[in-house]
């Protein structure tokens, strides 16, 4: 229908509110006052002084009472039929936000920098503590005003209204949280975030996760799942045996060297830092470390298998053997593809993984000819992990494309991937009957069932380092770094809404119909203004180029492809800033990487695109050449 306009209304409105009955509009017109106005004519009936700056306004449940913000920090309560004045407090800051709670007894004023206080809507008197933060006020408020939204960044707590207890985070976007609004039941949350996502959480859910308690500054070491245990570091150097149910046993203080890597089918544990020794290395079911191998001095680790307790051992000029990490007997010696490459052992010891990791190559190897028998070709990224499944005819693993991919060795032909939220490094954790593998990310776990290369679920807000599968595969064992390990059911049935957010794009808010139709709404609205901060901030990359400022551009181009990393112009704005920053700042690998995001989001054409002799040195790397000269 047509806009009706607000009759003496000169200024623009900085806040406005329906009456419950939808008849009238009261708005904050800044140095115009405020006021009430018929919604169908426009007229004005009432006139509410006393406010220079007014900036937010908002009716009571029951249309009599009208709240009124001044921006000077008066904050008032007028009768909507008369206007004359009820209540008035000075709220001390500049206010940012004021609404009336669903019964109309209270109100909450919000004022600069983030501080949250509610009133007694009769005396003015304040009402449970204050609040502080990033506080999304009042749409962040659930509909019964229990709980208040504060974002985190990247997060979401959810605060208890009364005690200003966080009693939930929402945590799972991989950058900043730019709206937040509860649904009309109040058991859910719409988050929208510069990543580009929209997230759906079920807040109605408390059953906290089991915890393994740790001794008071125990710190995992390792976990020895064939015997229900866990290998904790504790103050003083020492070493102790922690079981599921928390109770501790001494372990021997040769235990307490390293962080160990432990492998789901034996109980080996090695250093998790590949430059030590391998000497180190400790066999956790005995209790004790192994001896230092015969004729492997001057070799490094470089991987291990995760069915049996074999490790591949290599020097600097890529010479390596295998052998059997309990006896240290000799199962192959070869000749790697490339020195300083992982590579990650059969059971057996006859075949190897080798990470071509900065060309995103997988070379099988046999360890008798040092022979590559087959070449797995896909990942467009920096390979972090591999690890075999059962049975050695397929194997998984993750690349810094944020991608994770199964392989089958007989056809050297990826068959399944799955997309991570976000590029990262970390590592992957297999389950022991294979079913099942945990990426290990700096700040959260997922984990993917190995058939399709899906997500089961994810654990977010946890930076565990390492995880283990349990015997049975029932449950993931994730040390949460506040001296307690969670026990996470791998059926989340019971509990999976309170720590899992539903990913969705904003084609699916309407699709599935999520939320009512305004809800969606903003929801939708929050996402698309993401969008256009992801676009301004490749445009200002593009002008800094223009003027020179070439610091300044590789910031906004950063931030471009981290707000908009589905738009190909902002890949190709970051490859050019990273290419004329100076050259012994130059980062060719990511430079590369970013010409490749642009071809995968849609640039098909990048010869014509890239133009400009900033790009020579991309030319003239091989895995590059052709992908740059395309031109139709």
């Amino acid at each position: 229908g047509e806009a009706v306009p607000l009759e003496g209304a000169a200024d623009a409105a900085l806040d406005a509110a329906w009456s419950p009955d939808g008849k009238r509009v009261a708005a904050a017109l800044g140095k115009g006052g405020a006021g009430i106005w018929d919604a169908a004519s426009g007229r004005l009936e009432t006139r509410l002084d006393g406010c220079d700056l007014a900036c937010a306004i908002d009716f009571s449940a029951d249309g009599r009472r009208v709240l009124v913000g001044c921006e000077g920090g008066a904050v008032s309560i007028h009768d909507a039929a008369s206007g004359r004045g009820l209540l008035s407090i000075d709220a001390g800051a500049e206010v940012s936000g004021a609404a009336f709670s669903p019964s109309g007894g209270e109100f909450g004023v919000l004022v600069d920098p983030g501080i949250l206080r509610f009133h007694d809507a009769v005396s003015g008197a304040e009402v449970g503590p204050a609040l502080e933060g990033d506080l999304n006020f009042p749409e962040g408020m659930s509909p019964d005003w229990g709980r208040v939204l504060r974002r985190e960044d990247s997060a979401v707590d959810v605060l208890d209204r009364k005690t200003g207890v966080v009693v939930a985070r929402l945590s799972g976007h991989e950058y900043f949280v730019s709206d937040t609004v509860f649904d009309r039941s109040g058991r859910r949350v719409a988050t929208a975030s510069g990543d580009m996502t929209a997230a759906v959480w079920d807040v109605a859910v408390s059953s906290p996760l089991p915890r393994i308690r740790l001794p008071e500054g125990g710190l995992v070491l390792g976990i020895d799942v064939a015997r229900d245990r866990l290998l904790v570091g504790i103050p003083g150097g020492k070493a102790a045996w922690c079981g599921y149910d928390g109770r501790t046993s001494a372990a021997g203080d040769e235990l307490s060297a390293a962080l160990l890597l432990t492998q789901p089918g034996h109980s080996l544990g090695l250093p998790a830092n590949r430059a030590v020794e391998p000497g180190l290395a400790v066999d956790l079911a005995a209790g004790r470390q192994i001896p230092a191998w015969p004729g492997t001095e001057g070799l490094r680790l470089a991987g291990v298998s995760a069915d049996a307790p074999t490790v591949a051992l290599a020097d600097d000029e890529g010479n390596a053997v295998t052998i059997d990490a309990r006896t240290g007997r000799e199962l192959g010696r070869f000749r790697g593809p490339r020195a300083g490459i992982p590579l990650v052992p059969s059971a057996d010891g006859s075949r190897v993984v080798a990470v071509d990791a900065l060309h995103g190559e997988l070379h099988i190897v046999d360890t008798a000819t040092g022979e590559t028998v087959r070449m797995l070709r896909g990942h467009t990224g920096t390979v972090q992990h591999v690890v075999f499944l059962p049975g050695e005819k397929a194997l998984v693993s993750f690349a810094s494309d944020a991608s994770v991919r199964r392989w089958d060795i007989g056809t050297g032909k990826s068959v399944a991937d799955h997309r991570l939220p976000r590029i990262f490094s970390g590592a992957l954790v297999r389950s022991l009957d294979g079913r099942l593998v945990a990426v290990v990310a700096p700040d959260f776990v997922r984990v993917i069932e190995t058939g399709g290369i899906t997500e089961v679920f994810t654990i977010p807000n946890v930076r565990a380092g390492t995880v283990a599968f349990t015997a049975d595969g029932g449950e993931l064992l994730v040390p949460d770094g506040r001296g307690a390990v969670l026990r996470v059911p791998v059926d989340l049935a019971a509990f999976a809404r309170e720590v899992v957010p539903r990913k969705i794009g904003t084609r699916d808010l309407t699709r599935y119909e999520i939320g009512d139709p305004a809800w969606r709404a903003e929801a939708i609205d929050a996402l698309d203004r993401t969008t256009m901060f992801g676009v301004r901030a490749s445009l200002r990359a593009n002008q800094a180029m223009k003027e020179g400022r070439m610091a300044d551009a590789l910031f906004w181009a950063r931030r471009s492809v981290e707000t908009c990393p589905t738009y190909a112009d902002c890949w190709g704005a970051y490859a050019r800033a990273l290419l004329l920053q100076p050259e012994r700042e130059r980062d060719l690998v990511e430079a590369a990487r970013a010409v490749r995001e642009m071809v995968r989001r849609g640039m098909r054409v990048p010869g014509k695109f890239l133009e400009g002799p900033e790009f020579d040195p991309l030319r003239e790397m091989p895995e590059m050449k052709e992908l740059m000269s395309r031109r139709d």
